[in-house]
């Protein structure tokens, strides 16, 4: 109640703001009303306020559509741009998925979802906004289970539904300072709520961090833009500012700014005003830089022509709005044009873009990129740039040679030699057409041929004196990783092939119809793959499916299993040939081909691939809010959309080592790569994170190829996109050297002791491949060892052993087809059981009769279905496919009271493996004083 209090006394200080748009609100449901609550499906839902909660009575029936909503239109329309989020109170007695569509004004929307399980305790829902790019929201949709058809009811619960900033505190926004003269600091900003502002304080210091107090303070005003003059020359000065309330309350000061005041003679600030424009009107606002801004039309431009006293490299900063859209905007540097990308943003923003100005007279002009961009400055400030080289290391395989190409950013340097050991390396260089001062250095072969097996620092010596290294790792014979991934240069759009530690392929997309006849077809064919294993299709775009939904790869490479992103639901988890794969983005988690695109986790031995595919920055944080603890990654595929919608807040959760991205040209044009993920996500991560090391675009360096043996051992290499490569060292659709060469391991081993009866014991073990297990008294050699019994993969098995009487060391030993044997006997120590007439001790039983859900789930090797007897009784199992067919049974004509477990290894009644798809298990259980039958769903994925 003391935040509803808190909200009313602010809301009365500015009357005016409540009749257009509010900040934040909470819906507390105090009043016992249902206003602003509207219900499209009646049949589904029944929604009633009391006892100050929103009671969702829901019931899904066969007459329930699989999209049934309810919807929540709050008093005024939101502005969330400061506090983006949605959080609710729930508890459910029905497990359900939770989903919010919120819808802005400018009728762009997001999904996002959580699961609430059936256990009726209160807990608070977050949800990330992010697909609001600066508009109002203006209602929310909301399902249970939507996209379901499956039957069931229950009573979900509603508390404190609370959209933005709940609090509404009011405070300085968007706060910028620029030197406008050697002596002369200009500060602007906005405020979330100015009618509710007496004045603001203005704090500064010469030092970072620095504390608002009467010691810091130098003044206040009512206005949004303040001179800060009489400033030494060439020196940095900090500033804060707070808001004094109506209500004589100071609010808590601002995020820190800085700015540089230069010397005389070297002007740096360009008004807008100033300039020469067209098709553009000059326009007053007191946030803009000296007031005035120049909102430039669909076919605009504006030029400043200014002398610089010196040569050199140059940041040029540009305040900036885009009030409708993400806009490619034309920049022309004396006379030659690079694209560069002004985000959608309304409030002053800045776009940095390094420039070559030259001594004497300079031009820049913007010319528009078809939508209203307005152009408050130019800010020109000298920077001290060094080298860089993608991708900073590189491996060369003495077996099939090739040159290895790198991207310099010279930055004003010219290459006098590259040296290796002492001895000079042959190398080309020609210009790289997207940056400036950019190019493409080819080192021969037949240089790197002459180099020893080893790592050897590439030293590329420049003219200036100054020099770097590029690690290079030449290698002679060698073993094919476990886990291989290449990424050839597909220009927009997406294909990966990945080769699994059995050998097997998978081939992720195929590129459009060009790419994929002319590098993903010739790739596979040039690495002696003619068939594939697994072919999946992240969503259905021509840059993806190849234009006819991945038939002509169908059609070529015969493929044993095909998935698109309808097979998958966002947290299912499978096992595919050794490696465990965990949905994050799928069919259900969005309402366009993009948004459902298929996003998943792959991990083998510790090593973690994420592939991205098309999501969207929502997307991004609905996994991220959904899957906190499976975003980490070594490697990340971005795909394009590095150019498209970026949150910076998953990449720094992600914290990758390689982010790879098969993009074109025009990523470099659009500010989702350019401020979104270099600035706020990479140098974030390049000051906050050890993990770090570099972005590999196709478009610069070529194929990237990923070789993974664990998570500390993983290498990778890239092959210049003008050829097809041949990768060294992959398997081709046969055993892997790992099945080959290593010994079985156990990913369970057993429990000391299995109850069962007087007779005999049940042993579970887990195995990482198929092996035959060996047991006796004894540590003995696995020949020596008498018992015997088989694991096939992952599969669950049962040893029985005659119930010593006593407890007695039992050893076991596992030996796969090669022959590899397991080092180490593992030991299990068996008994003294109970006799069958006492069985198990009373507080040893279950109370109950209960059907477990099998494990894993979704299954593709085998899985393991639980379930408890109270007292001895019959068991019944039979397995159906979704037409009713019984496709496999198990009997038990008497089983004593206990806990129990089968495995289920997805074969039918005459022994073949079932197709993919969803299964329902029904058991029976009758003793003699009752009986129990229970239904669950399965899904086998091939």
């Amino acid at each position: 109640m003391l935040r509803k209090v808190t909200q009313l006394i602010v809301l009365l200080l500015i009357p005016n703001i409540i009749f257009a748009q509010l900040s934040g609100y909470l819906e507390d449901f105090d009043d016992n009303t249902l206003t602003g609550w509207v219900n499209h499906s009646p049949q589904t839902f029944n929604l009633v306020e009391e006892d100050s909660v929103l009671k969702i009575h829901y019931t899904r029936t066969a007459e329930s559509g699989e999209w049934d909503v309810f919807r929540y239109t709050p008093p005024q329309s939101i502005t969330v741009v400061d506090m983006p989020v949605i959080t609710v109170e729930v508890k459910s007695d029905v497990a359900t998925r939770l989903t919010f569509k919120p819808v802005y004004a400018n009728g762009n929307s997001g999904w996002i979802s959580s699961d609430i399980p059936d256990d009726n305790v209160w807990r608070e829902v977050t949800f990330n906004l992010t697909a609001h790019e600066g508009s109002n929201l203006d209602f929310i949709y909301i399902y249970l289970d939507g996209g379901s058809a499956e039957l069931k009811s229950g009573t979900v619960t509603f508390d404190n539904l609370k959209i933005g900033d709940t609090e509404l505190n009011v405070r300085v926004l968007n706060l910028l300072a620029v030197a406008t003269d050697s002596n002369v600091i200009q500060l602007t900003w906005d405020c979330n709520f100015p009618d509710a502002v007496d004045y603001y304080k203005i704090f500064r210091d010469d030092t970072t961090g620095f504390t608002c107090d009467a010691s810091t303070v130098i003044d206040s005003t009512a206005l949004t833009a303040y001179a800060d003059s009489n400033l030494l020359v060439d020196h940095t000065y900090y500033y804060k500012l707070a808001v004094v309330d109506t209500a004589g309350e100071e609010q808590a000061p601002s995020s820190e700014v800085s700015a540089h005041t230069y010397r005389p003679g070297e002007q740096q600030l360009f008004e807008a005003e100033h300039a020469t424009f067209t098709d553009a009107e000059l326009m007053s606002e007191p946030s803009a830089s000296n007031g005035q801004y120049v909102a430039m039309g669909e076919n605009g431009s504006i030029q400043w022509a200014f002398t610089m006293a010196d040569s050199g490299w140059h940041e040029v900063r540009i305040g900036y709005k885009n009030i409708n859209s993400d806009c490619v905007t034309g920049l022309i540097k004396n006379g030659v044009r690079w694209d560069i990308g002004l985000g959608w943003t309304t409030a002053w923003s800045e776009h940095v873009k390094l420039a070559f100005l030259t001594q004497g007279t300079n031009t820049i002009e913007l010319v528009a990129g078809q939508c209203l961009t307005h152009i408050d400055y130019i800010y020109i400030d000298t920077v001290a740039v060094d080298p860089q080289i993608t991708p900073k290391s590189n491996n060369f395989y003495t077996e099939e040679p090739r040159d290895l190409t790198v991207k310099l950013n010279a930055y004003g340097r010219t290459i006098s030699n590259i040296m290796a050991n002492g001895s000079p390396m042959t190398f080309s260089q020609t210009e790289y057409p997207y940056e400036e001062d950019a190019w493409k250095v080819t080192i021969d072969e037949a240089s790197l041929s002459a180099l020893d097996a080893g790592v050897h620092d590439v030293s590329i010596n420049y003219g200036s004196g100054e020099s770097m290294t590029m690690p290079v790792t030449v290698i002679g014979d060698t073993i094919p990783a476990f886990l291989t991934i290449v990424a050839p240069h597909v220009s927009h759009g997406n294909a990966v092939l990945v080769i699994f530690p059995t050998g097997r392929t998978l081939l992720i997309d195929c590129g459009t119809a060009t790419q994929r006849d002319q590098t993903v077809i010739p790739m596979l064919h040039n690495n002696g793959i003619t068939e594939l294993d697994y072919f999946i299709l992240t969503h259905y775009h021509e840059d993806h499916d190849g234009g006819d939904a991945g038939e002509t790869i169908k059609t070529q490479f015969n493929p044993g299993q095909f998935y698109d992103y309808q097979d998958f639901t966002a947290g299912d988890t499978l096992m595919m040939e050794k490696c465990k794969i965990k949905i994050l983005n799928a069919f259900a988690s969005g309402s366009d081909e993009n948004s459902r695109s298929l996003s998943f986790k792959l991990e083998y031995n510790g090593f973690i691939y994420v592939h991205g595919a098309d999501i969207y920055s929502n997307n991004q944080d609905a996994i991220l809010s959904q899957f906190p603890d499976d975003i980490q990654a070594h490697v990340y595929a971005a795909n394009h959309h590095l150019h498209g919608s970026v949150s910076a807040e998953y990449y720094r959760a992600m914290d990758p080592c390689i982010v790879f991205n098969q993009a074109q040209q025009a990523i470099y044009a659009r500010s989702a790569y350019t401020q979104t993920y270099l600035i706020d996500a990479v140098e974030w991560l390049k000051e906050n994170s050890t993990r770090y090391i570099e972005t590999l675009q196709s478009i610069e360096i070529g194929t990237v190829v990923i070789r993974a043996n664990s998570a500390e051992d993983w290498t990778y290499e890239t092959y210049d996109h003008t050829i097809t490569p041949v990768i060294p060292y992959i398997p081709q659709n046969m055993q892997s050297y790992e099945d080959q060469t290593e010994a079985p391991q156990y990913l369970m081993q057993p429990d000391d002791v299995i109850l069962s009866d007087a007779s005999e014991i049940n042993v579970e073990f887990f195995t990482n491949k198929t092996a035959t297990m060996k047991y006796d008294l004894s540590a003995l050699s696995f020949d020596d060892m008498s018992g015997t019994f088989n694991v096939d993969g992952l599969l669950y098995h049962q040893a029985l052993i005659p119930n010593p009487g006593t407890e007695v060391p039992y050893y076991f030993r596992a030996m796969d087809n090669y022959g590899n044997e397991t080092p180490d006997a593992v030991m299990v120590t068996i008994g003294p059981l109970a006799s069958s007439v006492d069985g198990p001790s009373a507080q040893d039983l279950p109370t109950r009769f209960t059907l477990s859900q099998n494990y894993p789930n979704p299954f593709n090797l085998g899985t393991k279905i639980e379930y408890t007897l109270p007292e001895s009784a019959t068991v019944a199992l039979s397995i159906y496919d979704v037409r009713g067919h019984e496709v496999q049974s198990f009997n038990y004509p008497q089983q004593p009271a206990g806990y129990h477990a089968l495995h289920w290894d997805g074969q039918d009644k005459a022994g073949d493996i079932v197709s993919t798809g969803v299964y329902v298990y029904r058991m029976e259980m009758n003793s003699a004083q009752q009986s129990f039958t229970d239904i669950q769903k399965m899904i086998l994925i091939k």
